[in-house]
């Protein structure tokens, strides 16, 4: 059994359990670009919030996921980053890196241009007390409620996804996402 440990690649930001929104199950409308999300099952409406990146200003919808909110025992009206998902507008990208970067592997072209719908992504990685609501117990070396879990396996991931019906960000999800309409 394989062990995803990033404890210490966190200032990366690479994720330990990052949950997407299953919408391929039916359990959220992707929305076309453009449209917003009125009503998405299990999550509610917090805000809008805008960002700048690489000169341009983005506008996001943040949620909060009702499940991660009875994990960490917030009442309605209450909410905390871990709980919270981001709706990442659809749209098209070019993943992969170009062929000429330094230190490029060759698993990560050739660049090809991605379509995706609009999809919801957790704001933070899934942090100990979430992953203790939902699974009782938490395997993570370097405790701490608000740290994200660590020393999980594959199959622990996939029992955690079971639980809460998400499931993990497809490549693509994760790349676009990370990118934020940067290149």
């Amino acid at each position: 059994m394989q062990h995803i440990d990033h404890g210490f690649v966190l200032a990366l930001m690479l994720f330990s359990v990052s949950l997407a929104c299953a919408q391929a199950e039916g359990k959220a409308k992707p929305e076309e670009a453009g449209e917003s999300v009125k009503s998405v099952p299990g999550f509610s409406y917090l805000r809008e919030e805008s960002f700048s990146l690489g000169g341009q200003t983005h506008t996001v919808k943040v949620y909060r996921c009702e499940a991660f909110a009875q994990a960490l025992g917030l009442s309605a009206g209450q909410t905390d980053v871990a709980c919270e998902f981001v709706q990442v507008p659809a749209g098209t990208f070019l993943m992969g890196s170009p062929a000429g970067e330094a230190e490029r592997m060759d698993s990560e072209g050739p660049q090809h241009r991605v379509r995706l719908k609009s999809f919801l992504i957790a704001r933070t990685e899934v942090t100990q007390k979430v992953w203790r609501g939902v699974m009782s117990s938490s395997p993570s070396k370097f405790n701490g409620d608000r740290r994200p879990v660590e020393q999980v396996s594959w199959d622990d991931c996939q029992e955690f996804c079971q639980k809460t019906g998400f499931r993990l960000p497809s490549e693509a999800e994760w790349e676009y996402a990370c990118r934020a309409g940067a290149t």
